[in-house]
């Protein structure tokens, strides 16, 4: 990878940290600034708008949103890309666990994270 590439991985993993933290902090803004205007959230075998955000923020159940290491395929030429990244979920007074492999669209490397 060169300096370009790697500042690309670089900024997609920050979006995708401020995602998680957002949603621990149950900071619905947080979250929707990730998105580009056209992005959706896919898991669980369903697909999310951006409108569906705030819904969707404020229902989920509260507790700590983990990530892991995108893995990403970018093809700067075309500035768009595809990645999948790990998320477990730690429900705040139970401590159960969830985890879905959400897949990304990666669009313009500079931000977006669905």
């Amino acid at each position: 990878m060169d300096r370009d590439e790697i500042a690309d991985v670089i900024e997609l993993q920050q979006v995708l940290a401020r995602y998680a933290l957002g949603m621990t902090q149950d900071d619905v803004e947080a979250v929707m600034e990730v998105f580009t205007p056209d992005g959706t959230y896919s898991a669980f075998g369903s697909t999310y708008t951006l409108a569906d955000f705030p819904a969707l923020v404020a229902a989920a159940p509260k507790g700590l949103f983990l990530t892991g290491t995108p893995v990403l395929d970018l093809d700067r030429q075309a500035g768009s890309g595809t990645g999948s990244q790990t998320l477990c979920f730690v429900e705040q007074t139970t401590h159960d666990t969830r985890r879905p492999l959400p897949t990304t669209d990666a669009g313009e490397p500079a931000d977006a994270a669905g």
